[in-house]
């Protein structure tokens, strides 16, 4: 496991903090990692590993990329200066599902032979000097011989950015929409299905197994039956396969493109997607509200641009569906597992992190909020103790968010002695410099019916966000001070 360090510490406000190591100049521009090391891999290379896609590491540099990018997102105004365990966990997931769908479009592209000129490179390349204000190749080889990066990697880098663009203008450019499509908008289908995946067999194999299974249905076994007995979704097994009542855009675009031609009680032949292979049946469908006069070259446009945002996420997807991704950070493996619905893994890997991060409150509040979701209070209560034990030993840990919990949870257990002092501690906590956590106090108060209190953080709220407003002023004075300087203007001629 790749340790956990203290680096930005800091800036994130967060004892669990992920060591990504060397950035050059901006970390926007870096991505990718050294494809001519992939042979090299080595049995560390693979433990100490963010995650595996298909066996392979997820290229740390690339994830670090995309996490930096995340956390500039995050207005620190409004958050204390910190960043909130969950907010924190979210921005790692989204940065290394990104970095991970790089790999697929790189891996797209190379089953399909794409092909970069070396003047494409040589392009990017001088557009990056300039980007950076350097003045020639010479330089940004000193500035690359600084942070110990090879000119080979760094030309690598710029390799995978172009084909990473090149490709998914290529797929994107590959979508089409017709009128039909249009008038699909304007229609509700309730189906349900069978999953295939048998992930055992060769692909040959997974489609004969489904073609079997779609000609037993057309003689003596019943859809539910087969449900029971076939379907590899386990979110839709116990419901008889029911994915409830879809509209076009809400669904995999493969089974999309059959259920809305699909007669209704009407059996679908396999459909192959990225989980696998599906055996879709339309139980009713629906028309829904249409306006008189429809704009066709409108509406196409606007579902080809929605069409377009999913092409690229289908290949990230199909990893997805073949089991190919492999989280081994455990706060990642928890996220992961709760989007699943996978409780069981989500509460192992937090533990694991507990173990990982013995002095940490945060793991603790994870777990908590965990425990809580699946409305286990018992099991949240003893979390949120031990949570208190270690911010009681280090009171630079304490976060309004985790009062906020706890007066859920004493709440719960109608303690209402330690749910009001939790709010309160919530809320000095929170006073003066976590606009975020007061409204999530408004809200909560808001429901409670607490009006005292309620008054009480209406108030803080307005005062901090005065002071915000009166920050954002006195900056952009400031900018156009500045730009005016630049542009050589006297404070009259400015005016």
């Amino acid at each position: 496991m790749v340790p956990f360090l203290r680096k930005n510490a800091a800036y994130v406000g967060w004892v669990i903090v992920i060591f990504f190591g060397a950035t050059l100049l901006s970390s926007s521009f870096f991505l990718g990692g050294n494809t001519e090391q992939k042979e090299q891999i080595s049995e560390i290379d693979v433990k100490n590993a963010i995650a595996l896609v298909d066996g392979v590491p997820l290229d740390a540099r690339r994830f670090q990329t995309y996490y930096n990018q995340f956390v500039s997102q995050v207005d620190l105004n409004k958050t204390g200066g910190r960043i909130s365990p969950e907010v924190m966990e979210m921005i790692l997931y989204n940065a290394s599902m990104k970095a991970i769908q790089d790999m697929a479009i790189l891996d797209h592209a190379e089953a399909n032979n794409m092909v970069i000129s070396k003047h494409e490179i040589k392009q990017a390349i001088q557009g990056s000097i300039l980007q950076y204000g350097l003045k020639n190749k010479r330089e940004l080889k000193k500035k690359l011989k600084e942070v110990k990066m090879p000119f080979s990697t760094f030309r690598e880098e710029i390799k995978q950015n172009i084909i990473i663009q090149k490709h998914t203008k290529q797929l994107q450019d590959l979508v089409v929409v017709t009128d039909q499509d249009v008038d699909n908008l304007y229609v509700k289908a309730k189906v349900r299905h069978i999953l295939v995946k048998a992930t055992h067999l060769e692909e040959y194999d997974r489609e004969l197994m489904a073609q079997q299974l779609y000609a037993l249905l057309q003689k003596e076994l019943s859809f539910e039956d087969a449900v029971l007995k076939y379907s590899e979704d386990p979110q839709t097994r116990g419901s008889g396969g029911h994915l409830g009542w879809i509209q076009y855009g809400q669904i995999l675009p493969e089974i999309e493109e059959v259920a809305f031609g699909l007669a209704v009680k009407q059996i679908s032949r396999p459909i192959k997607t990225a989980y696998g292979y599906h055996i879709i049946q339309v139980l009713d469908r629906q028309e829904l509200p249409k306006p008189k006069t429809i704009d066709y070259d409108v509406a196409r446009k606007q579902l080809i641009d929605q069409k377009k945002k999913t092409v690229i996420t289908s290949l990230l997807q199909s990893l997805i569906g073949q089991d190919k991704i492999k989280f081994q950070w455990p706060l990642l493996k928890a996220h992961h597992a709760k989007r699943n619905g996978n409780i069981t893994t989500a509460e192992t890997a937090y533990q694991l992190l507990i173990s990982q991060q013995p002095f940490s409150a945060v793991p603790h509040y994870l777990l908590c909020n965990l425990y809580l979701m699946s409305d286990q209070v018992k099991q949240a209560t003893k979390e949120l103790e031990k949570a208190q034990v270690k911010i009681d030993i280090d009171a630079t840990q304490a976060f309004p968010e985790l009062y906020i919990v706890a007066a859920e949870i004493y709440q719960k257990n109608k303690n209402i002695k330690a749910m009001n002092t939790a709010y309160d501690t919530a809320f000095k906590l929170a006073e003066g410099t976590h606009l975020m956590a007061l409204n999530e106090l408004k809200r909560h108060f808001q429901k409670n019916k607490d009006s005292r209190r309620l008054k009480k953080v209406k108030s803080a709220i307005s005062i901090l966000e005065k002071q915000h407003k009166a920050a954002a002023e006195a900056k952009k004075k400031e900018l156009e001070a500045q730009l005016a300087k630049e542009a050589g203007l006297t404070e009259d001629e400015n005016i």
